[in-house]
């Protein structure tokens, strides 16, 4: 999807989320994997913008990620990996 439709889905999602009450955080990240490992591998939650993605997706494609909010982002690089490998 466009980085648009990927940013409305994190709204609706985060809308979700308000409502419900969970604990779950949406990151807007490359669709190709290889792009997307490499996002993570330089993912700073401090820093992290949902602009950051643009920078590592070479087809303009991205999806919408979904971590818990006290989720390690090295478990998301390593569960990343080994799905797509």
């Amino acid at each position: 999807m466009t980085f648009d439709e990927a940013l409305n889905d994190q709204n609706q999602a985060m809308k979700t989320v308000m409502e419900t009450g969970h604990s779950y955080n949406y990151l807007i990240v490359p669709e190709i994997a290889e792009e997307r490992d490499k996002f993570f591998e330089n993912y700073d939650e401090k820093t992290y913008s949902n602009e950051d993605c643009k920078k590592y997706s070479s087809n303009n494609e991205y999806c919408v990620w979904q971590i818990l909010d006290n989720e390690s982002v090295k478990r998301i690089i390593n569960e990343s990996k080994r799905r797509y490998k």
